[in-house]
């Protein structure tokens, strides 16, 4: 172009050229122009059309504007990644990608984990499309290995979870049951690993199916799972031995023939616990139950809300249970058979060592707060029951042999109503056989109601042998009338020892059967108490009394009873009339026989 005025150009453009701009070079024929020599002019339409057409680029570019073509930047066209690969693509400093591979994370039995998620193999995970197929698939496919649910809600039924193989669930991903007949998670294999995640059990079932999750392997670890929704079992395990259940948030939990479990760190928020050795007679031994609160709130007819029980005993017995700060907290809205039976029932185990048992009753519940019934070498330590009116009984002990209670607290203080009892010891074994040691030191025991605080029962033909009570507190109710009185004996026994101990507020001490071998030491009494000098009537034919250093009077009862008494022994006790020693004299005279005194006093 002969005229053209390249400084012309560049202000056009508005600034010079420098090193490393796009060279715009414009190539305008004469033609192109009007006017002639140094007059010649373009129009601007004239210039933008020669500017699309005519205009090159360099560098990373090539073409003219209206057609640009990229350099080659070395990544073929196309998509990468598949349910198992994922790209790994390298960059350069200009931001272009100038390299990629595909990177394995699954191939079945051999990669290091997997990814449930949506998106993947088929899952939807929008909790209504049925991913049961899909994630079945990938579990089965990936055995041995260990795969990570991302967020999602899978909706699914009558997954199994290979042996060896450990599912890690992100906090936001939840399993929600889609059927009303089988269960979430039907089987959990052997040394498997179930982490994390919300489990669903969207309402189906009720008793004992439908569950969320179901072990049936050996020597595998549930922990930190929330199971909501579901009136069915949270878990259930099926002989699923050493299975570790730690940190928890849980409604229900029920174990067939599961032996050296753990149940730690948790929360039941729902109906129960049941702990079973039924009729098929394999071992449930070792259970241990740590830092576990049980919450029931539920309004229909139930069992205990915790039971540890051997159904087949006494013939087989559930052994080597431990349990360590169990807390029973009973707030239902039921009412008449709609309501719990009890608190904690422990039945036919042996070797039961219990440190730390708290039960709550915030509702009427249809029997005791805590049952331990047919158990051999039991040792509980720091019990403590708040019954609040609402149980017939505190605490119950029943056709136990060689069992221990130490730092009880049964407190009923709210109800007056009669035949509330605060403990009772009881046992309706068969003739000939024979309870073992009973020791119970430093229990706390409170009866607001017309009825013994402890009471002590032989039912059937057999003895209930060897009890002791040492330093044991009774706290009645003065209000309550005849009737309250802190220990009744009745039935056959020997060897029944008290000692230390403070009771307050009662009827009269203590009432008896047929006894052999009593003895009442150290024990002092206070407060309100009606008849201090009366000690009721006897059943049977008592023998062995001693009674030594005891701040209340003993008596008949009333004017001509028998006190039947045969070998007592009265040291360091007081009368306050001359006719309480008149009837113990007269009964010593009149059968009772080999009864002597010791420093016996009495005033005017």
């Amino acid at each position: 172009m002969a005229d053209t005025r390249i400084s012309g150009l560049v202000a056009l453009t508005g600034a010079a050229a420098a090193d490393g701009d796009l060279l715009v070079v414009v190539d305008i024929s004469d033609s192109t122009m009007a006017g002639t020599g140094s007059d010649k002019s373009i129009t601007l339409s004239q210039f933008a059309t020669a500017m699309r057409t005519r205009v090159t680029a360099g560098g990373d570019a090539s073409g003219p504007l209206s057609a640009l073509v990229l350099a080659n930047s070395g990544v073929a066209a196309g998509t990468y990644g598949t349910a198992t690969q994922v790209p790994r693509t390298t960059y350069d400093a200009k931001g272009r990608a100038t390299a990629v591979s595909l990177v394995t994370i699954s191939t079945a039995g051999s990669s290091p984990f997997a990814i449930v998620a949506p998106g993947i193999g088929g899952i939807v995970g929008d909790g209504v499309t049925n991913d049961t197929t899909a994630i079945q698939t990938i579990l089965s496919a990936n055995a041995g290995a260990t795969i990570f649910a991302l967020e999602g809600t899978y909706a699914a039924a009558g997954l199994s979870l290979p042996n060896d193989t450990a599912l890690l669930n992100d906090p936001l991903a939840t399993w929600l049951l889609n059927s009303n007949s089988v269960n979430l998670f039907d089987s959990i294999g052997s040394r498997c690993q179930l982490r994390g995640g919300t489990y669903n059990g969207n309402g189906f079932g009720t008793g004992y199916n439908c569950y969320p999750i179901r072990v049936t392997g050996d020597d595998s670890t549930i922990q930190g799972v929330r199971v909501i929704n579901s009136p069915a079992m949270s878990i259930q395990l099926e002989g699923a031995d050493r299975t570790l259940i730690d940190g928890c948030h849980i409604q229900s939990l029920r174990s067939y023939n599961s032996a050296f479990c753990t149940l730690s760190n948790s929360w039941i928020l729902g109906e129960a616990v049941h702990v079973i050795l039924d009729s098929s007679g394999t071992a449930s031994d070792g259970w241990t139950f740590s830092n576990v609160t049980q919450v029931y709130t539920g309004a229909g007819p139930i069992d205990y809300v915790f039971t540890i029980q051997s159904q087949i005993q006494p013939g087989t017995l559930m052994t080597n249970v431990k349990i360590d700060n169990l807390t029973i907290i009973i707030s239902g809205s039921g009412t008449g058979t709609n309501r719990p039976v009890g608190g904690l029932s422990a039945v036919g185990v042996a070797d039961l060592e219990a440190d730390g048992i708290h039960i709550k009753v915030s509702q009427s519940i249809r029997n005791e707060a805590v049952e331990f019934a047919g158990n051999i070498g039991m040792h509980v330590d720091n019990l403590t029951v708040e019954a609040n009116g609402l149980a017939d009984v505190c605490g119950i002990v029943h056709d136990c042999l060689d069992w221990e209670l130490e730092k009880i607290t049964l407190n009923d203080p709210t109800t007056a109503a009669a035949g509330k009892k605060a403990l009772v010891i009881y046992s309706d074994v068969a003739a000939g056989c024979r309870r073992g040691k009973v020791s119970m030191a430093k229990a706390v025991l409170q009866s607001n109601s017309q009825a013994p605080a402890y009471w002590i029962e032989q039912a059937g033909a057999g003895v209930i042998d060897d009890i002791e009570l040492l330093d044991c507190d009774v706290m009645g109710n003065p209000t309550n009338g005849t009737g309250t009185v802190p220990v009744s004996l009745h039935g056959t026994m020997s060897n029944i020892r008290v000692k230390g101990g403070y009771w307050r507020d009662f009827d009269f001490p203590m009432e008896y059967g047929n006894v052999t071998g009593l003895r009442v030491e150290g024990v002092q009494t206070g407060g309100t108490v009606a008849r201090p000098n009366v000690w009721y009537n006897p059943t049977g034919s008592p023998s062995g009394l001693v009674m030594i250093d005891n701040s209340w009077q003993f008596g008949a009862g009333a004017p001509g009873a028998t006190f039947g008494w045969r070998g007592a022994e009265y040291v360091n006790l007081s009368a306050t009339t001359t006719t309480t020693r008149k009837y113990i004299e007269t009964d010593a005279a009149s059968g009772g026989g080999g009864t002597t005194w010791a420093n016996y006093t009495t005033s005017a």
